[in-house]
């Protein structure tokens, strides 16, 4: 429900070029060494969370890239194929990918993120160095929090600005 109301209040706010812009958007890329999609491999039009081992399992199947850059669920986290057993399951880190494994690595979220820490989270891939770098920024969620509220977006929303979570 507060994402929708959420969802209703930003396109609201949009103009129709902004719209348009949007419109043109792919759910999803693919390259020769990654793969980028908001949601999941796995049927990414359907918004499936990858937050466990069996939903990466699950999201590894349809992956044919050895990097997947994905979100949706707002936690930063990396997932390593492990072959003859489940995918494991790590905390998102600054780390160089073994060539030889595959990854869906969650970029976290610069607003709204869950994962306990309020601060913007982006991730940066050098596809000269081969390396993936986590990258957290401070901003002033007071000032967010104070906008969110004369928006009368849902207390919810503002109130986890402050927690990560």
């Amino acid at each position: 429900h507060v994402a929708r109301v959420s969802a209703d209040w930003t396109r609201e706010q949009l103009n129709d070029r902004a719209l348009s812009i949007i419109a043109k958007y792919r759910i999803d890329h693919h390259d020769d060494e990654f793969y980028l999609v908001h949601a999941s491999p796995d049927q990414p039009d359907r918004w499936h969370y990858v937050l466990t081992p069996e939903e990466a399992a699950g999201a590894f199947v349809k992956l044919n890239e050895r990097l997947c850059f994905y979100g949706h669920s707002h936690v930063p986290m990396i997932f390593t194929e492990s072959p003859g057993a489940m995918p494991r399951r790590r905390v998102g880190h600054t780390f160089l990918p073994d060539p030889d494994s595959r990854y869906l690595i969650n970029v976290g979220s610069v607003g709204q993120p869950r994962d306990n820490d309020p601060r913007a989270c982006y991730v940066i891939y050098d596809t000269d160095e081969g390396d993936v770098t986590y990258c957290r920024v401070d901003y002033d969620i007071e000032s967010a929090q104070s906008k969110m509220a004369q928006a009368q977006l849902p207390d919810m929303l503002i109130d986890r600005l402050a927690v990560g979570r």
